[in-house]
């Protein structure tokens, strides 16, 4: 398998100001997998299908457009895509696609959380790695209290609750 180093400068224009800020003045640099199947074009086609749903509202149970949950927003970006079938629920993630460690980390991977309880099994949350950094690891996801957003593995919520990653490419 071949790694290439990619910068890709991302430019959406989206109605809130600071998600704006957030996403256009971020550079994603990744060393990205390359496989037979899955390429560097495809990853980013990925990850700027997620961008385009900044905002989308939360609706449980959702698979569309219209509202999403976690594991639904995930599914819906990799089906309409790669034509990857995700796990319909995120306590499917824990058996699916290939266990990879954070310091394999690559945007496009999925990021699994346990429940808001803490239980150390996936119950609750995932999301889609946007960015991989020294530091970090930025996400984004279907939030039950604001919808589709960006966030980082190291705030206490999530940093607490992480659980692992799973690729699928």
């Amino acid at each position: 398998m071949r790694h290439l180093v990619i910068v890709c400068t991302l430019f959406l224009s989206f109605s809130s100001a600071s998600i704006r800020a957030q996403i256009s003045s971020k550079s994603i640099e990744a060393d990205v997998l390359v496989s037979e199947s899955i390429g560097l074009p495809e990853i980013n086609a990925l990850l700027q299908e997620a961008y385009t749903h900044l905002g989308t509202r939360y609706r449980g149970g959702g698979k569309s457009p219209q509202g999403f949950d976690c594991s639904g927003f995930v599914g819906y970006c990799y089906s309409s895509v790669l034509g990857i079938k995700t796990p319909a629920s995120s306590s499917g993630f824990h058996s699916a696609g290939l266990q990879i460690s954070k310091s394999e980390a690559k945007p496009g991977d999925v990021i699994c959380f346990t429940g808001s309880n803490a239980s150390r099994r996936i119950s609750g949350h995932v999301g889609i790695i946007t960015e991989v950094t020294d530091s970090n690891i930025y996400f984004i996801h279907s939030a039950t209290s604001s919808g589709i957003r960006i966030d980082s593995v190291n705030q206490a919520y999530y940093k607490n609750r992480f659980l692992e990653i799973r690729r699928f490419f």
